[in-house]
């Protein structure tokens, strides 16, 4: 849903395991990440299924401020207890995705219009890093544009687009949706994108199915929980309006969903699909191939990611491990499996990873001591957050380092202070990054 940090490529698409040949067309990046918005209508009562059908829309803003539409999708789906399914079905082609957090997984699968299928499945684990992975550049993104409006309307906005769900304010009173009473807020939930939200205490949903629907549109599970408490209400429609004022997406229900019986990823996925992944988990289960996989040594193109290796690693990660994987980390090339890495080892053993770590952020490859320092200011107690960031804060400036990189520092910084020194790219940008410097020494 969101694009991928200019410091790192985009995820790859890995390969499916396949039931007969590939799909005709591939299940498409994004897409069903977005659709998910559409079940927020469509919600289940606390303890049962149902089924539900919508519309996404796109839509662009013309040069007559008119909203014109860009294009659109038809979803269909199901939701039960820790258990959500989306599809995009046209004809006999479908492609959707499946999150199982009973199980702890996540399914893609395609079939084409020949009823062949394709799918892969990976830890619920993987998926969590990579919104949360995507949640920060976007804010990164917001903040470059919104740069260039005048200082107090930037203000105002900022609030709103940069997430975490700090701002709601009332737009309507009651309406109709479906025969439900509904009232419109605005919030400011995903980084990059304001919410309108359409909220009703008619649709029954228990908290923990709410966020699981919530998560589906990236948003990361804390931020799907504060939301919902911060709402007190079901959302049933969203108007996702971007922060360049030009985009904005639409989700709409096509009805109040229906009643259904419970369902599993085995009544979904083939059976030999699901043999074929089970096999793939057993071949790749050793500490030493996951290993291998981690570093792209172990180079099978079978659907399993270097992010996704680390989480199956880190699973059964100890004490005893903790110095292997350390010595490990900068070989990893895959960013975000870097920070999960580090985050496992200081989680499992601070004594053995907190000192390797630190030597990282000084002396290690740049964006290996980025990650090192990210994952340590979340973790040491004040004023050591502070100084770790200081530290890579200022080998950025003495290498010259661009303006992701201070954008993601500002980003940083923020968090551990709970201060917006007024970082923003442009020409004065060097002198904010000074009063940063003075701020932050002084909370040391």
């Amino acid at each position: 849903m969101r694009p991928a940090p200019r410091e790192e490529p985009a995820r790859p698409r890995a390969r499916h395991y396949t039931a007969g040949a590939p799909p005709r067309k591939p299940l498409a990046a994004g897409i069903l990440g977005v659709c998910a918005a559409a079940l927020l209508a469509g919600c289940a009562a606390a303890d049962g299924f149902r089924t539900f059908a919508g519309h996404v829309s796109w839509q662009a803003l013309d040069t007559g401020d008119v909203w014109r539409p860009a294009a659109g999708v038809a979803i269909r789906g199901i939701v039960g207890p820790e258990y959500l399914r989306i599809e995009t079905v046209q004809d006999a082609v479908r492609a959707g995705r499946i999150f199982a957090l009973a199980r702890g997984e996540c399914w893609e699968y395609g079939r084409d219009a020949n009823g062949r299928w394709s799918c892969n499945m990976y830890p619920y684990e993987e998926h969590r890093a990579r919104i949360e992975n995507k949640a920060e550049a976007a804010r990164r993104e917001a903040r470059r544009a919104l740069a260039d409006l005048p200082v107090l309307t930037r203000q105002n906005l900022w609030p709103l687009f940069a997430g975490g769900a700090r701002v709601v304010e009332p737009l309507s009173n009651r309406e109709e949706i479906h025969g439900c009473r509904a009232r419109k807020v605005r919030a400011g939930v995903y980084p990059g994108t304001v919410w309108n939200v359409w909220v009703s205490a008619e649709f029954p949903l228990a908290a923990a199915q709410a966020a699981l629907l919530l998560a589906a549109l990236d948003l990361p599970l804390p931020e799907a929980h504060t939301l919902i408490a911060r709402l007190g209400e079901t959302p049933v429609e969203i108007e996702a309006l971007a922060a360049d004022g030009r985009t904005r997406v639409r989700y709409n229900f096509a009805a109040l969903p229906a009643p259904a019986a419970p369902e599993s990823v085995e009544d979904v996925i083939p059976s030999e699909c699901m043999k074929a992944i089970a096999a793939r988990e057993r071949r790749n289960g050793g500490d030493r191939i996951l290993l291998a996989r981690m570093t792209g040594a172990g180079g099978a193109d079978d659907g399993m990611t270097q992010l996704g290796a680390a989480v199956r690693y880190c699973a059964r990660l100890d004490a005893r491990r903790v110095q292997a994987v350390v010595r490990r980390i900068e070989t990893v090339p895959d960013s975000i499996a870097r920070r999960y890495l580090m985050g496992a080892a200081l989680r499992a053993s601070p004594g053995h990873a907190v000192e390797p770590l630190k030597a990282l952020v000084d002396a290690g490859a740049f964006e290996a001591a980025r990650d090192a320092a990210q994952v340590l200011a979340g973790h040491l107690p004040p004023p050591d957050n502070v100084r770790v960031l200081l530290a890579i804060l200022g080998r950025g400036l003495r290498e010259d380092r661009g303006e992701d990189f201070r954008l993601w520092v500002n980003d940083m910084l923020q968090a551990v202070t709970e201060t917006d020194i007024g970082y923003w790219p442009n020409p004065r940008a060097d002198v904010a990054l000074a009063r940063w410097l003075d701020a932050a020494k002084g909370r040391e």
